[in-house]
């Protein structure tokens, strides 16, 4: 009897909230802490790296996936590979920073395992192209916006279980495993942190969800479309804030605090209402998403309802960054 792939995710979550509790104290008896900090937006030093669970649990789904459905080990395990290489550069990153070169070239590494995987199933050239690319972007996005509570996780929960109700095959309980590893890590992250996922995790899930996202659109390109929704909140904040701090010759590269999202928990003093705010976005993401991906809806209307979208995300994002916020995130850098 095979086991329905929501309990994928429920396994995923029971065991990725043991895994984070072995690794909070791990981290505590090692003194991996993340200190507070002008750039930052924790008070109090807490615990880093609770990833490596959710990196843990995935890797042991997948292996189980490629041992149901050996017609795609091949795809699995360069899908493991991509996540072995970007988990393993942030957990060496987590207890001593490398250079932002060597990072680079392991997400480089990644992507370049998620193209191969492409041509191997056969996918459109352009889905593996792209998809290859989603890798790169989406697992500094994870990065970028891991910046306050719960928010990382939170996002992750919704997309993926976005992504879960639209694939086939071994990609549904694949993508059930990735909403229930966010969510067993979020038991330890929200309202309150108690251990921040670090780089392991962040680009653990950036990687993951590109997996997925490729594979929804190879299945269905107005599917793979439609998770641009949810995606837009995270796209948005981080794009516009890396953008204006290239215009502005900053060292984008470097760690920093002016996200719009860290701007508001800053001015309002809690985490917890912006993390909200911004799953409230996503969650509606998927609501458009759903209303305009019918396969009967024509592709302009689809198009024009993604930049109405996006318009008014920017506009939430420039409303967040109100001039005294961000004259006082300059001085501060």
């Amino acid at each position: 009897m095979t086991m329905p792939d929501w309990a994928w995710g429920v396994a995923a979550m029971l065991a990725t909230m043991i895994g984070t509790g072995l690794a909070r104290r791990y981290a505590l008896q090692n003194q991996l802490l993340d200190q507070p900090g002008e750039r930052r937006n924790h008070t109090v030093a807490t615990p880093r790296g609770g990833g490596i669970a959710m990196l843990l649990v995935l890797l042991v789904a997948i292996a189980a996936l490629a041992l149901m459905h050996p017609q795609d080990a091949a795809t699995l395990g360069l899908m493991g590979l991509s996540l072995l290489l970007v988990g393993g550069v942030g957990w060496w990153d987590d207890h001593r920073p490398l250079s932002v070169r060597l990072r680079l070239s392991a997400h480089a590494l990644a992507a370049l395992c998620l193209l191969l995987a492409g041509l191997l199933q056969g996918w459109p050239l352009w889905v593996s192209v792209i998809g290859a690319l989603a890798a790169l972007a989406l697992i500094n996005i994870w990065n970028f916006m891991d910046g306050i509570d719960g928010i990382a996780a939170s996002q992750a929960v919704v997309v993926a279980l976005a992504i879960a109700a639209c694939v086939s095959g071994a990609w549904a309980p694949f993508a059930f495993t990735l909403a229930g590893t966010a969510l067993g890590f979020l038991y330890w992250n929200f309202p309150k942190a108690r251990i921040f996922m670090g780089d392991v995790g962040s680009g653990v899930l950036g990687v993951a969800m590109a997996w997925a996202w490729a594979d929804l659109t190879a299945q269905d390109w107005k599917l793979g479309l439609g998770m641009l929704f949810p995606l837009g909140p995270f796209l948005v904040d981080a794009g516009l804030t890396l953008g204006m701090r290239v215009l502005r010759g900053e060292r984008w590269w470097q760690a920093h605090s002016s996200h719009s999202y860290q701007l508001m928990a800053r001015r309002l003093g809690v985490h917890y209402v912006v993390t909200v705010g911004y799953l409230v976005l996503a969650i509606i993401g998927v609501g458009v998403a759903w209303l305009v991906a019918d396969r009967d809806v024509k592709s302009v209307f689809m198009l024009l309802a993604l930049l109405a979208w996006y318009t008014a995300l920017v506009i939430i994002w420039r409303l967040m960054r109100t001039p005294a916020m961000d004259a006082a995130n300059r001085s501060k850098e």
